[in-house]
């Protein structure tokens, strides 16, 4: 049982759900509520969009570690003892029906959310998400930085759902004020697109020093990565200047739309010092174990990320 949520990543999985709901009630509802206007998507429906969220990406991990089998033994040597080719076969075939199942059930759950509230082009996002992690495991992720690129904007896709979903919802029930009010109810995905932004970077980042990390083993099978491509010091200074680029980011968001004290500490002890140790950490620790470590320090900065949002959720209150 540990081995399955190992292999859906289950950690991962949990960050998506945390992100979602702190979109929800941390950011998008304060905001509602400061203008005098209610949630619209029921909580049973953003139940179905959660699951629907991580049913598909814990598919979309159970396909990458499938097509990328050999490249993780010989990476990180996992394989058990004795185990023989056909005990292997019968895991390979396992690891397809629980694609397939989770794939169909995330997809299914996407589909019927977007019907249920009459806003059936949404389905196709599930769909083409679906659609994406397979050529993304399948091919894509062997073409220097287009993988790493894709794997970010599904990222920042998570966030981004929760006002999505609710915006065309806003906009029947309140269309009236908003006319009344010359008021547009989009200003309420630019909040959100901050955390997608930043959801952007920190995987784009954090996709390119795990491939740093498994250089040899995708050296070996082909697989033409930004390190394999390029070459680790490449690869390293491209992550360094889109760490470099974060900074940047969270400086201009506190300069031109934060200037509370708790808003400005938290973003620099907790968001913009741990992003310039990981600088340090590319320059002065490029061993495996070290791009590892600074892979953990990046999921962790970016939980710290999601975690402003109670920031904000305080300072609209």
């Amino acid at each position: 049982m540990k081995e399955f949520f190992n292999k859906i990543r289950w950690v991962n999985l949990s960050i998506m759900i945390l992100t979602m709901y702190a979109m929800r009630f941390l950011v998008v509802k304060p905001l509602l509520l400061y203008n005098g206007l209610l949630l619209q998507l029921n909580e049973l429906y953003f139940l179905m969009l959660v699951m629907a969220t991580i049913f598909i990406a814990a598919g979309g991990y159970i396909i990458n570690d499938y097509f990328d089998k050999k490249i993780d033994e010989l990476n990180n040597p996992i394989k058990k003892e004795g185990e023989t080719d056909e005990e292997e076969e019968f895991c390979c075939r396992k690891a397809m029906k629980f694609y397939n199942l989770f794939t169909i059930i995330g997809v299914a759950l996407g589909i019927g959310v977007s019907l249920l509230i009459n806003q059936y082009m949404f389905s196709g996002i599930f769909l083409l998400t679906a659609g994406l992690l397979w050529f993304y495991s399948s091919t894509y992720k062997r073409i220097p930085l287009l993988g790493n690129i894709i794997v970010a904007l599904l990222a920042a896709l998570v966030p981004l759902l929760v006002v999505i979903f609710e915006v065309p919802l806003l906009i029947e029930k309140y269309r009236a004020l908003f006319i009344e009010n010359d008021t547009n109810p989009f200003t309420l995905m630019y909040f959100v697109l901050g955390f997608s932004i930043f959801a952007f970077m920190l995987t784009l980042i954090r996709e390119i020093v795990k491939d740093i990390e498994d250089v040899i083993g995708d050296k070996a099978y082909g697989k033409k990565t930004l390190a394999v491509a390029f070459g680790n010091n490449f690869a390293t200074v491209t992550a360094g200047v889109l760490v470099v680029a974060t900074i940047y980011f969270l400086f201009y968001y506190q300069t031109n739309f934060s200037n509370e004290k708790i808003s400005f500490w938290y973003i620099i002890v907790l968001l913009i010092a741990p992003l310039s140790y990981v600088i340090y950490r590319l320059i002065a620790n490029t061993t495996k174990q070290g791009m590892h470590i600074t892979s953990m320090i990046l999921k962790l900065i970016m939980v710290f990320g999601i975690a402003y949002s109670v920031v904000l959720y305080y300072g609209l209150k």
